[in-house]
């Protein structure tokens, strides 16, 4: 499956996008095992393809060379790195609950710059973002920007996720990642019902993605993932120390505060 619109189908089967600075072939190998999977199994399948993904050299990468270059990102570079860390050191409920709003506040000048005023009553934070999207999808088509057809596939699949689920409603929300903004910011989800790895895959895949918008809509910057280096490469062996700690560390955790001592217990 090397179409971008089948493999938009397949991630959609399962609340993710088609992420950019992810290699066609890659992609299309993750969505033939979502399709070849039992339907119970498939989002198990979506959960090992991500930590292969967003491995801590992919990531690092990022940190160092993307998230603090870009305009309307880099004044949250260190929400997001702190985002990062706080995944790699097993923090998963903070990593999301952190990065969730930083989408909005992305989102929230590169919508002023396209003439979207996010703060209108009648629009709110969905609709202004799926505007913006549309107002991407136009230029690209219009000054032919890079490969237009799979562009506006992966601009689709981002509408589909901010739609169906980062800005679906609460009560009626599905999604098995919790990734969901009312429900992590309002605190309609509790303990484990967005804590996952993967909804933090998920939700760096997004920011990833307004990353690629901006890059795709002015000069000067890359659609394509930056490289290792040095820097980067020391990052990534920090994110590695820092799992590898806790991974000693959580039983231990899981054990203090698995049942309330006994005073705690005291009526």
């Amino acid at each position: 499956m090397r179409s971008l619109a089948g493999m938009r189908a397949s991630f959609k089967q399962v609340g993710w996008i088609v992420p950019p600075y992810v290699g066609l072939g890659a992609l299309s190998f993750i969505a033939k095992e979502i399709n070849d999977a039992a339907p119970a199994e498939q989002h198990d399948v979506l959960k090992a393809a991500l930590a292969r993904i967003y491995a801590p050299e992919r990531l690092a990468a990022m940190v160092v060379h993307r998230y603090r270059v870009l305009p309307h990102v880099q004044g949250f570079a260190t929400i997001i790195s702190e985002g990062v860390q706080a995944h790699f050191l097993g923090l998963d409920h903070a990593a999301v609950a952190s990065l969730v709003p930083v989408i909005e506040g992305i989102g929230r000048p590169f919508c002023a710059e396209r003439g979207i005023d996010l703060d209108a009553r009648h629009i709110g934070a969905k609709n202004a973002l799926l505007r913006l999207a549309d107002t991407v999808e136009q230029e690209v088509k219009a000054k032919r920007l890079g490969a237009v057809d799979e562009i506006v596939d992966m601009l689709g699949s981002f509408r589909d996720l901010v739609a169906d689920h980062l800005f679906a409603r609460t009560d009626t929300y599905a999604g098995v990642d919790g990734l969901n903004r009312h429900g992590i910011a309002h605190g309609v989800f509790a303990d484990g019902r967005y804590g996952h790895e993967y909804a933090f895959f998920k939700a760096i895949s997004v920011i990833d993605f307004l990353c690629f918008m901006v890059s795709v809509t002015r000069s000067g910057f890359s659609i394509m993932g930056p490289d290792t280096t040095k820097e980067s490469a020391t990052l990534a062996a920090a994110y590695v120390t820092f799992a590898a700690i806790m991974a000693k560390a959580r039983p231990l955790i899981a054990a203090i505060g698995a049942a309330p001592s006994p005073e705690e217990s005291t009526p």
